[in-house]
């Protein structure tokens, strides 16, 4: 006998409206789409979901008809969380300590640089076209919330951090130049040149996983360590 059950299912979701079809269609992939980067950033794969939206009721599946919206597009690609249902499960987690994937979850849900940096991770995932670009602007994020760049900065950084950021930053002339990774470059045909040795895909990835992970564990350790 099939099984019926929806494969996901939120609360974040059910407090919508029947008739915000779109907006529930929406939501559901960007929070698919997180939970999708903190199970990269652990290991995992990437979860694969379904492109349309089905309706289950009284044992069968139906498609319903809604129109796309940009705006609602962008408001849940901002922010997916329902803020009284934060409200209300927090109420009942009081003086939780979480753990690492916990933490990684909290953050999505609180901070906007937090939420966009596991977005961009599995939109890169989801279509290579976009990794570079969505690999940069999650070393932009990092860079300006470490200051690391900055002269003078008072903010103390964990040594794994700083190597894992230099790292990712040797990979910049790649993924700035077209020279160097072609169509995924970040910029045109320019006349820049680019390395005289071309990284891998799977090494920027992996050189990028790294440095989330430990920007992670950096915010962790703000937020808990001290307190």
């Amino acid at each position: 006998m099939p099984d019926f059950d929806p494969s996901f299912s939120s609360p974040h979701v059910n407090i919508l409206n029947a008739d915000e079809v779109y907006r529930a269609f929406v939501r559901t992939q960007t929070l698919l789409r997180i939970i999708s980067g903190v199970r990269i950033l652990s290991g995992g794969r990437r979860i694969r979901h379904c492109k349309e939206l089905h309706f289950f009721e009284n044992g069968y599946y139906k498609k319903p008809r809604y129109n796309e919206d940009l705006d609602v597009f962008l408001e849940e690609l901002t922010n997916p969380f329902d803020q009284e249902v934060v409200k209300e499960i927090r109420s009942k987690d009081v003086g939780r300590n979480p753990n690492m994937i916990e933490f990684i979850i909290d953050e999505s849900i609180d901070d906007y640089i937090a939420r966009d940096i596991l977005l961009w991770i599995a939109l890169g995932e989801e279509d290579l076209l976009y990794f570079i670009t969505n690999a940069y602007k999650i070393m932009d994020s990092i860079r300006a919330d470490t200051e690391v760049d900055k002269k003078n900065s008072e903010l103390v950084l964990s040594d794994d951090l700083i190597v894992a950021i230099k790292k990712m930053k040797k990979h910049f002339r790649y993924m700035n130049t077209y020279e160097g990774s072609g169509r995924l470059s970040r910029h045109g045909n320019t006349r820049d040149t680019g390395p005289s040795k071309k990284p891998s895909i799977d090494i920027i990835k992996q050189d990028l996983i790294e440095v989330v992970r430990e920007w992670f564990k950096y915010r962790y350790f703000l937020k808990h360590k001290k307190q």
